[in-house]
């Protein structure tokens, strides 16, 4: 049962970072596109928005994965310091 919870973890985490860095390419092409397409050297305001938001979303992906990740270790290696205790 314990596998199969780290699988749809395992699952879970690839998703939000495959769809995190979709957003980081996303972002960066379309600057880039909207920098190249006639009249070149200006970004539609509305491209710029959209990389905003997409590096935003990314940022906040791997921010919040990160945080839980490292406060779901400490959750893990205290309740394990507490079983310990409880059958010694």
């Amino acid at each position: 049962m314990c596998t199969s919870k780290a699988k749809k973890e395992d699952i879970r985490l690839a998703i939000t970072y495959t769809a995190g860095c979709v957003a980081f390419v996303a972002g960066i092409g379309l600057s880039v596109w909207g920098f190249v397409k006639p009249p070149e050297g200006e970004i539609s305001g509305s491209v710029l928005t959209f990389a905003a938001e997409a590096l935003t979303f990314f940022g906040a992906i791997f921010g919040i994965s990160g945080y839980t990740a490292i406060k779901m270790r400490q959750i893990d290696s205290e309740v394990e310091r507490k079983r310990n205790e409880i059958n010694v």
